[in-house]
């Protein structure tokens, strides 16, 4: 489903070239649940980036769905970010949209008429367990309870990929076990997930496959891996 083949990508700084990642090749099978880890600064949030093609790889090819996503078209790029939906640390909600609105936004630029708009938000707002907070705003929301928004909003697109960028760095252990299960519910719904994380315990009781990255090299590559470093 998804293929990187051998990617480097080099950054240019006044201090000199940094390589964020080196020849980094590997596969992503449809429904997978997929860890990547490594340290801060391993390249975790770049191989996210060149998948949604929001940059460039300095050598190598992404492969989605037989697609070359450095070669889509700018204008079919609204497309590759529908299918690849994303989730970050700081749920980049709209402060002063209601929950309701917030996730009825994705789905009003891409011309979905009123009906469907509100039969798919209620769906997805029902699956993360945030019907009673339809008009709430974004800061009348726990930590947990807008990392679950976020997802809604992701969902919302019917993605095939959900890419998970450290969705859990500012939530505590309940909340954080709270947003894996509702990941888990996801993929087992058939999307696929590669969640980016540096948090050892939650990736040592997932049970997934886990592949770690160390100063932009893959290191290890495992079915059922563990947090090693």
């Amino acid at each position: 489903m998804i293929s990187f083949k051998d990617i480097s990508k080099i950054y240019n700084s006044e201090s000199g070239k940094i390589t964020a990642l080196e020849k980094v090749s590997f596969e992503v099978k449809k429904g997978e649940f997929l860890s990547v880890v490594g340290r801060s600064g391993a390249g975790k949030t770049t191989l996210f980036k060149l998948l949604l093609a929001k940059e460039n790889p300095t050598k190598g090819h992404i492969v989605f769905r037989d697609q070359d996503v450095h070669k889509i078209n700018s204008g079919d790029l609204s497309w590759l970010r529908r299918k690849i939906a994303s989730v970050f640390q700081d749920y980049k909600l709209f402060p002063l949209k209601t929950l309701q609105e917030n996730i009825a936004y994705v789905m009003e630029v891409t011309g979905a008429g009123d009906s469907k708009i509100s039969s798919d938000v209620a769906e997805v707002l029902d699956l993360v367990g945030l019907s009673d907070r339809v008009y709430n705003f974004p800061a009348e929301l726990s930590g947990g309870e807008k990392q679950r928004a976020a997802i809604a909003r992701a969902l919302v697109q019917r993605p095939e990929v959900m890419l998970a960028d450290e969705p859990t760095g500012n939530l505590d252990p309940y909340h954080t076990q709270d947003i894996i299960r509702l990941l888990l519910k996801v993929n087992e719904m058939g999307t696929t997930v590669i969640l980016a994380t540096h948090d050892k315990e939650l990736i040592d009781r997932l049970g997934k496959r886990v592949i770690t990255l160390k100063e932009g090299r893959i290191v290890r590559d495992e079915d059922k891996g563990r947090f090693i470093l």
